[in-house]
């Protein structure tokens, strides 16, 4: 039974990087699907600079063309921080008897202590940890790198800080977000203007 992989983040906004870790899980052979759980409030990191429903609209947009790529509201629900445990508690219970795996970026491994019972999450779930090339892994220092299991991906540096930074500039981000959501983006007007909130 190929297994559903779940990739969890602030997306604001999403981009190619993002879409970049999508495919990466899609290669390998027990994976069928990936899901895109946008988080309503992290709990690690500011407010997000646009709404929810407005990063979840980016979301679908970036992936319409993207076969086994869906976006997931899992956590439209939920009030306070969204804990990556607790998500994946709640998709595996809803998924099964499907394996659920939790895909995340190379960057977060050497925090993962400091999450929200990090041991429970790797020992009910698989987690995929996705590496840029030329990373070591065992560099991070992580206590949990044995536990986890590495996808290589491409080198992308392409961060949402970034997109941002370049639509207050005016420039253009076509080719880090795709045309539909830079269209979005530029419909809405957001990120246009700095905030305390949207560094």
């Amino acid at each position: 039974m190929n297994a559903v992989v779940i990739l969890g983040g602030t997306f604001d906004p999403v981009h190619r990087g993002h879409l970049g870790l999508a495919r990466a899980a899609l290669g390998l052979d027990d994976v069928g699907e990936v899901r895109l759980v946008p988080s309503p409030l992290p709990p690690h990191k500011i407010e997000p600079a646009a709404s929810y429903g407005d990063r979840v609209e980016m979301c679908r947009l970036a992936v319409e063309d993207l076969p086994s790529v869906e976006v997931w509201e899992l956590e439209a629900d939920r009030t306070g921080p969204t804990f990556t445990v607790d998500t994946m508690d709640e998709a595996a219970r809803r998924l099964a008897p499907r394996p659920v795996l939790f895909l995340m970026g190379a960057d977060g491994l050497a925090d993962l202590a400091n999450w929200k019972d990090p041991a429970g999450l790797v020992a009910r779930h698989e987690v995929l940890v996705a590496l840029r090339p030329g990373w070591d892994p065992w560099a991070s220092g992580s206590e949990f790198i044995a536990r986890v299991r590495t996808v290589e991906m491409p080198q992308d540096d392409v961060t949402s800080t970034a997109v941002r930074s370049r639509v207050r500039e005016g420039l253009s981000i076509d080719q880090w977000v795709g045309a539909s959501v830079a269209d979005y983006i530029d419909a809405n007007s957001l990120y246009r203007t700095s905030s305390p909130l949207a560094p």
